[in-house]
């Protein structure tokens, strides 16, 4: 008590310092008359020369003076200016002033209650009465009770030692899991280059080629190729393969090394809590430099296994015959596709085809195409055999099926493949298959932080605008939505197909929608992200307000800013307020009533609690969707991998974290129920969130599992197929017109075969060309 006295005395003398200072600075500016001298042009006075001398003189410049700005520095002005600078600083010193004795009132007030108690009188001394039995009673159980104390004491030391040990021992596991990673890859070249002979023998199983003296007939079940022909494989001597390979696999280590050492510098750099949103912007930046070094490990295995393939291709060369070979897997690796080509012994005609003449030289190949994802009907490609094989130069004819195809759908170059109207909610089934584009400030808004698949903004970047394609499946919801009674219960809407149809763009364009037509937007750009993307040991913690459940603090908050982004608009609204109190802590607490916004800002600027807001958030957009307050929209891709019974989470402890167990699972789960209205929900399966159990079985039911299934029964499927003709056709003429695509009009039939019409694999197929 005495040092606090001491306290306030000390700062007591400091106040009436100040005060004094003050006092003496205001007196001295109220003194202060600029009039004395202004009325007269010159004024008399006598000028000291020494000590005893005076001459006589006057004053000029009676109306300039010299005003002081504070660290050396001047400036002349009128006494007009000068009197208004005083009246200022007279102003800002009685205001300091005040400050000053207010703060020396609640010293003196406080000095004083120290002196007194809260009743006004004089203490007494506190007197208790004891005998000697009950004192001798108290000690014996004083003495159990310090006995017990001193063994919870001394477990919880024990304890506390073998969590530290913990600790140590699972860093060196990594350390061991890492270097059997590198061993294990070390092992599979190996292993590579040993079966090439079984590779052989099993590529060639799936291909059947029947001989005639005129026409060689391939037999093939799959029409998915992925690229174009590879040129012939030349010999390469054993040696040389050798050395290639070693200096091959020297560089791949190298280059591990190098990232082994910034993916750990990475992972164990010191870690903040984020305060503010440039501090989670800058760990979210963290986390996508450690997502590029582990792409980049992944590419060096591709090399690893590429150049083990090129292998494997070389020994099936015949030393007697010139003959090409390639390969085409789809993503299901049951079934691969090998086409031959062999040069024919009789020398072909370089004069073009006359129909009076009839066919000279070799006859053309015919290619044959069943299988059960065949086209709707077989056809025939003829291809004149030319020196250079299946290199199609000008004035070359087509084949049937592509003439057919330029003779259906025209040339892509006069394709109108634009449209107009940039407002979604006017979009009908006049703009099928037609691009629209939206407005930076609308991309930026919605889906600056998700929404759009990497590769399609790497897209967006190099054409220097970003376009939307309208489809059928995005339409039909959208009549959907218009068209349902919005105070039943929200209709959830499933979008499913292959992979690469473009489900997360169907979900972009419903976004764009939901914009447009003032919903609340609830949007999860990829569950894959929370789950399975990246191992986030120190981005985890147990949850304070479920046990059994652990929060992905960071992945909160940043969805919390995507949230806060895409509906800044509707936030500033009056009517979207809080209905119940929430209480963070013993000094922090989101009051009812406060605006929807401070629930989202409290859990951006204190991490620690981004999870049970993301919860409360929920929670409070239902109560606002049933009492007419918002229309929400809510849209997840990759729905699926929640229900998904395993994840890359592990516990500090090496215990593997279930898609159930993790707080955000549990809010998203709850958010898409059908128990509350004036609402829609869109939501997307996708074979890529989870491993192939189920080989080319990309339907609702099997993705879902039976868990995911009963939680969305009943629920509307809405199917996204390949591009039909006519969309096909209207986005190669967006390639060309945006130079993505080049080369003659033959061209694109034969990308149309090669990507059977996936858009991913059409894209991918046009980025080398």
């Amino acid at each position: 008590m005495n040092i606090l006295k001491d306290i306030y005395d000390k700062k007591l003398a400091e106040n009436e310092g100040k005060i004094r200072f003050w006092e003496d600075y205001l007196k001295n500016l109220k003194t202060l008359d600029f009039t004395i001298f202004s009325n007269n042009l010159t004024v008399p006075i006598l000028v000291p020369i020494g000590s005893r001398i005076f001459f006589r003189g006057a004053l000029k410049h009676t109306n300039e003076f010299t005003v002081s700005l504070g660290t050396d520095y001047f400036a002349k002005c009128s006494s007009q200016q000068a009197e208004i600078l005083r009246q200022h600083r007279i102003q800002d010193a009685e205001t300091k002033l005040d400050s000053f004795k207010k703060e020396k009132e609640y010293l003196e007030s406080q000095i004083n209650f120290s002196r007194e108690n809260i009743f006004g009188n004089i203490g007494q001394d506190i007197m208790e009465v004891h005998t000697e039995e009950e004192d001798k009673a108290w000690r014996e159980k004083h003495k159990e009770n310090v006995k017990k104390y001193i063994q919870r004491n001394d477990k919880k030391e024990e304890m506390h030692r073998n969590e530290i040990s913990d600790e140590a021992l699972w860093i060196r596991l990594e350390e061991l899991e890492l270097q059997e990673e590198l061993e294990n890859e070390l092992l599979h070249i190996d292993h590579a280059e040993s079966k090439g002979d079984d590779i052989e023998r099993q590529n060639y199983n799936n291909v059947h080629i029947e001989e005639d003296p005129n026409i060689r007939e391939y037999s093939f079940n799959k029409d998915f190729v992925k690229q174009e022909i590879k040129s012939e494989f030349s010999k390469l001597g054993t040696e040389h393969n050798q050395n290639l390979q070693l200096d091959l696999l020297q560089k791949v280590l190298n280059k591990q090394n190098e990232l082994e050492k910034k993916l750990l510098d990475l992972k164990n750099s010191d870690r903040t809590f984020s305060k503010t949103e440039g501090d989670l912007l800058t760990r979210l930046d963290e986390i996508e430099q450690l997502e590029e070094l582990e792409d980049e490990m992944d590419r060096l295995n591709e090399i690893i296994h590429e150049d083990s393939d090129k292998d494997d291709s070389e020994e099936i060369e015949s030393n007697n015959e010139i003959k090409k070979s390639v390969s085409f897997a789809d993503e299901d690796e049951s079934e691969t596709l090998e086409l031959s080509f062999k040069h024919s012994d009789i020398e072909p005609s370089m004069e073009p085809y006359n129909p009076e003449k009839g066919k000279a030289g070799p006859s053309p190949l015919r290619y044959k195409v069943t299988g059960e994802h065949a086209p709707l009907r077989t056809f025939c490609l003829l291809v004149r055999v030319m020196p250079a094989p299946l290199s199609r130069q000008a004035g070359t004819a087509l084949p049937p099926r592509f003439r057919a195809l330029k003779n259906t759908l025209g040339y892509s170059q006069s394709v109108n493949f634009r449209t107009t109207e940039a407002n979604p909610t006017q979009h009908n089934d006049d703009q099928v298959g037609l691009f629209y584009t939206l407005d930076k400030n609308v991309c930026t808004k919605l889906y600056g932080h998700g929404g759009l698949p990497k590769n399609y903004m790497k897209q967006t970047k190099t054409f220097t605008e970003t376009t939307l394609m309208v489809r059928q499946p995005a339409l039909d919801i959208i009549d959907c939505i218009k068209s349902s009674d919005l105070n039943k219960p929200a209709i959830r809407y499933v979008l499913y197909g292959e992979k690469g149809t473009g489900k997360s763009l169907t979900i972009a364009h419903l976004l764009h929608y939901a914009h447009d037509a003032g919903f609340l937007i609830v949007h999860v750009p990829w569950v894959y992200e929370w789950l399975w993307r990246v191992p986030r040991h120190k981005e985890m913690s147990n949850s304070s307000t479920r046990e059994g459940f652990v929060d992905l603090p960071l992945d909160a908050a940043a969805w919390l800013l995507h949230f806060k982004t895409q509906n800044q608009t509707l936030l500033k609204s009056s009517d979207l307020a809080i209905s119940k109190e929430y209480v963070w802590s013993k000094r922090e607490k989101t009051p009812a009533g406060a605006p929807l916004g401070d629930l989202i800002e409290h859990g951006i600027s204190r991490v620690k609690f981004a999870c049970d807001v993301i919860d409360a958030l929920v929670y409070e957009v239902k109560v606002l969707s049933n009492n007419k307050k918002c229309k929400t929209f809510v849209a997840i891709d990759g729905y699926n991998c929640f229900f998904y019974p395993k994840t890359k989470l592990n516990t500090p402890t090496k215990k593997k974290v279930l898609p159930e167990e993790v707080t955000l699972t549990a809010s998203f789960l709850d958010l898409t129920k059908n128990n509350w209205t004036n609402g829609a929900i869109v939501l997307s399966v996708d074979t890529i969130v989870v491993p192939a159990e189920f080989p080319g079985n990309y339907f609702p039911r099997q993705l879902l599992k039976k868990k995911g299934f009963e939680h969305l029964d009943p629920f509307v499927p809405v199917e996204v197929k390949r591009y039909s003709e006519k969309e096909y056709l209207s986005c190669a003429s967006y390639y060309r017109d945006r130079l993505w695509l080049r080369g003659p009009e033959e061209l694109e039939a034969e990308l149309q075969l090669a990507s059977a019409g996936n858009p991913y694999k059409f894209m991918e197929l046009c980025a080398p060309l």
